[in-house]
């Protein structure tokens, strides 16, 4: 995550669960001060921890090889945010794209292997 990422989201964070309009220092009591229920300030720190989780996800994970009906396959996760990944099939070999051609399912999961794993389990018709 880059600073001007991060800082994104908090300030997204701050607007969204704290109302405050600006992280940048007002040199004034009025707008550096800011009266606040903890449960704001939980709602505020849970969502920094998440986006700071999500962030350490790894974009993508291609598999060299799977199989699939004999067949051999690329399966690539993509991580599309809230907990959820894309993941692709490609055909290995050109003379199985007409026949296999690219399918993709959108899996829950934690990380990108567990997406392929999930997706190699679902049931042929999961795929779009």
């Amino acid at each position: 995550m880059t600073k001007k990422t991060r800082d994104a989201a908090l300030l997204e964070i701050a607007r969204k669960d704290l109302q405050i309009d600006t992280l940048e220092t007002e040199h004034n009591d009025r707008y550096d001060f800011h009266e606040l229920a903890v449960s704001s300030i939980k709602r505020a720190l849970v969502a920094a921890f998440e986006a700071g989780k999500y962030s350490m996800i790894p974009k993508a994970e291609i598999t060299p090889v799977c199989r699939i009906d004999g067949k051999q396959f690329n399966l690539r996760a993509t991580y599309e945010g809230d907990g959820e990944f894309l993941v692709e099939r490609k055909p290995l070999l050109e003379d199985w794209a007409p026949i296999y051609e690219n399918k993709s399912v959108t899996i829950k999961a934690a990380d990108p292997a567990i997406a392929i794993n999930l997706a190699l389990a679902a049931n042929e018709s999961g795929w779009n």
